[in-house]
C-alpha cells in the first residue's frame, strides 16, 4: 500500500453502526493492512530489547505469510 492508499482510508466518512462509527474496506486493503500489522508486530516480539523509534518494512516482507 502507498502513503496515499493509506490516508485514503484514514479519511473515508464513517457510518453509524449499532455499536459506534465503522469504515469500510475492500477485502485487498484490509489483507493489506493485515500484513502491515502482522510485520510491525514480529518486529517489536522479536525480543531485541531494543528501543524502536522506526520500523522498516521491506515489500517482501509483506508477501511472506
Amino acid at each position: 500500500m502507498t502513503q496515499e492508499e493509506i490516508e485514503a482510508i484514514a479519511q473515508r466518512p464513517t457510518y453509524c453502526k449499532t455499536d459506534g462509527e465503522a469504515v469500510t474496506l475492500s477485502r485487498a486493503e484490509r489483507d493489506a493492512l493485515v500484513a502491515i500489522c502482522r510485520v510491525v508486530v514480529e518486529k517489536f516480539a522479536s525480543g531485541n530489547s531494543i528501543p524502536v523509534e522506526r520500523i522498516t518494512i521491506r515489500a517482501e516482507e509483506l508477501g511472506k505469510g
